[in-house]
């Protein structure tokens, strides 16, 4: 009777790890079907030359992260230029949306700022600084960015050594390093933001021998008369982004430099504001000074010229001033501009986090 009772309890047991075996064995299909049909929308995605809003749409339907980053470490030394960009984007937009990978993120952004394809870098770079501001920024991030800056300053120097020497050797020899190393970046005015400030003396360096060591006369106009063709596009250190940089870090002989330039150039173009808008007056808006309102104020005077410089004007308060009012059409708006600073003068707060994410409206 006991060996009966006892098979029937087995039995019992057997069908019922049978049952949970069962169980088990179709969530697990389920979740490798599942996972599969997930891996195929993701290598869809990844592979599209205008990914973003698909990477967007996975994103939201997706919140396995981890899987995600896991799929897109995989993917990010693949030989397309497409793939690569777009798994720094789609890093970028998980940093964006969860506040505990954005390190990560930044740091591999920097990375990606290395790639030989121009067009990766400079999706890196702008989508980094769209969507995170210095406080996501690690030790090692501000290390990877100074890394970044004695790479370009060495080109920096090469460059100008090619431009200018006379000897034919190091001509041809300073030609090969540049032409074999392309720099698609312009940190400066990134470091200018993280306020590395161990990197000033080589801005002051940079700027003395520019105007010296070369004989450039670039003081009288932000815009350089360049010795060779595409020198500007080249992104081997614009000494008028140095010039900015050490204004956002609050040296006053720069910061009057820089409006006394942005004056000239207003002078010789007052009616062309498209042109000084940007980037000129975004250039003021990236100062981040107090001296700048100042500045905006005459900026609304010139209505009288054109009155783009109205609208113009008032998309640069937006991005400059902290919580500035969207200000209607129905009156004056460069009256309503004003009055809005006289009234605010003792408590304006000054949009300094986030210099970079510019707002167009």
């Amino acid at each position: 009777m006991d060996t009966i009772i006892t098979n029937g309890k087995m039995n019992r047991i057997k069908s019922k790890y049978r049952i949970i075996f069962l169980v088990l064995t179709i969530i697990n299909n389920y979740f490798i079907v599942a996972f599969g049909q997930s891996n195929k929308e993701f290598e869809r995605v990844i592979n599209l030359s205008d990914a973003r809003p698909d990477i967007g749409f996975y994103i939201y339907r997706h919140k396995d992260y981890e899987t995600q980053i896991d799929l897109i470490k995989q993917y990010i030394g693949s030989e397309n230029p497409v793939v690569r960009q777009n798994c720094y984007v789609w890093l970028a937009y998980i940093g964006y949306y969860v506040k505990n990978y954005r390190t990560y993120v930044v740091e591999t952004l920097l990375d990606g700022m290395n790639d030989d394809h121009e067009s990766v870098v400079y999706n890196c770079y702008s989508i980094m600084k769209q969507f995170f501001n210095k406080n996501d920024f690690s030790e090692n991030a501000l290390q990877k960015v100074k890394k970044l800056y004695y790479r370009q300053l060495e080109m920096f120097y090469v460059l100008n050594t090619y431009v200018n020497s006379e000897n034919k050797k190091e001509k041809d020899s300073c030609w090969r390093i540049y032409i074999n190393n392309p720099i698609h970046y312009d940190v400066i005015k990134l470091i200018g933001y993280l306020e590395i400030k161990e990197l000033l003396p080589d801005f002051y360096r940079v700027l003395r021998d520019f105007k010296g060591r070369w004989g450039f006369n670039y003081a009288d106009y932000p815009l350089m008369e360049n010795p060779i063709e595409n020198y500007a596009e080249s992104r081997i250190i614009n000494p008028w982004n140095i010039h900015l940089a050490l204004a956002h870090m609050g040296d006053t002989s720069e910061i009057n430099y820089c409006i006394r330039q942005f004056d000239l150039v207003v002078e010789r173009n007052k009616n062309k504001p498209e042109i000084i808008f940007d980037p000129f007056m975004k250039d003021m808006v990236y100062i981040m000074q107090p001296q700048i309102i100042s500045v905006f104020k005459k900026t609304l005077l010139l209505a009288e010229i054109d009155k783009y410089y109205v609208d113009f004007t008032y998309r640069c308060f937006r991005n400059l001033i902290k919580d500035f009012p969207m200000i209607g059409g129905e009156k004056d708006v460069a009256k309503e501009i004003l009055d809005w600073l006289n009234a605010n003068q003792n408590n304006i707060e000054l949009n300094r986090l986030n210099v970079f994410k510019w707002v167009d409206y």
